[in-house]
């Protein structure tokens, strides 16, 4: 299982989007990417290197490292904006 590390920004959104949510569907969708952080869409051009998981209408863009076992939450938000 890979060790999970969450921006500062990415905190302050993730108690946004748990305001929205229930607070157990973001826990699911962080220990499902902790146990396999390929589960996400793969992103291309200039987010290359980046995942993306769907929760809802909502997107948590992070980077798995395999090397070092450590998935980085970069960026939660609604998909319209979540990767501007």
């Amino acid at each position: 299982m890979f060790k999970l590390k969450i921006t500062p920004h990415a905190k302050y959104q993730l108690k946004q989007i748990s305001k929205l949510y229930q607070q157990q569907a973001v826990a699911e969708a962080l220990s499902e990417i902790r146990e396999d952080p390929s589960i996400g869409k793969a992103l291309t051009l200039e987010h290359t290197g980046l995942f993306s998981y769907k929760l809802g209408a909502y997107r948590i863009i992070y980077r798995g490292d395999h090397q070092n076992n450590i998935v980085v939450i970069f960026r939660v938000g609604h998909r319209s904006s979540v990767y501007g």
